[in-house]
């Protein structure tokens, strides 16, 4: 049965007088260290003053440490702490990471955890950016797509006016009412075809009409005739 003793000496006017010790079975600070959770498949173990093992889940009592095959440096676990980066090293070919503390009794509390463990919280983090960043993008894409559609479309069908206007025809519909650029731009579209249109009907009106009496003219009845002429010719 492994033991650890502590001694504490007693002093008194100077002079030592005694010692008082305790002695811990060394299962006593294995099932302190034993049922840590370190991730999901991460574990602590526990080393004396000289860096064997008093607790690790796949060495014995009193091991090497130097058994698993770590690739650290010798020295590494000699200091009072890893500090504030963990320690990396390979073993078993998986990547791990160590973390350690010297605690009050001298002893060295290890921490140890995969790689990929670790890396998974931030790593989670970093899809879950990306997701929501092409989500938005995504989202403000298809809202752009939409405002320039919306702007576009009057834009369309102005110029689909204009191609009409530029055959004479007069009858062109535009639907857009806009309070903007576009809707004055529309407006004042309007107000030229209806323009146009009036001029050409005044055009039409006094070359088949007298300007005087306003009654239909010669030409005017020369063309009843043969638009007469040709209905007759048709039947």
């Amino acid at each position: 049965v492994w033991i650890y003793s502590y001694f504490v000496p007693i002093y008194k006017s100077g002079m030592l007088i005694g010692l008082m010790g305790m002695d811990i079975p060394c299962d006593t600070l294995v099932e302190q260290v034993s049922g840590i959770p370190v991730y999901d498949s991460g574990y602590v173990c526990l080393l004396d003053q000289e860096g064997h093992v008093i607790y690790h889940p796949d060495l014995s009592l009193g091991s090497d440490l130097n058994e698993l095959g770590l690739s650290i440096q010798p020295d590494m676990l000699k200091k009072e702490n890893s500090g504030d980066e963990l320690i990396r090293y390979k073993a078993d070919g998986e990547d791990r990471q160590m973390s350690f503390s010297t605690l009050s009794n001298g002893m060295k509390l290890v921490c140890i955890a995969p790689a990929a463990e670790i890396n998974a919280p931030w790593i989670r983090l970093i899809r879950a950016i990306l997701m929501i960043t092409i989500i938005v993008i995504i989202f403000y894409v298809i809202l752009i797509f939409l405002v320039m559609r919306v702007i576009t479309s009057p834009l369309k069908q102005l110029t689909d006016a204009s191609q009409r206007l530029a055959d004479a025809d007069y009858d062109v519909d535009l639907s857009y009412h806009g309070n903007n650029e576009i809707g004055t731009l529309t407006g004042s579209f309007k107000m030229m075809r209806d323009r146009i249109r009036n001029y050409i009907d005044d055009l039409n009106h006094q070359l088949y009409h007298d300007k005087l009496t306003d009654l239909p003219n010669m030409r005017h009845f020369f063309t009843l005739a043969q638009e007469l002429r040709s209905n007759m010719l048709n039947r």
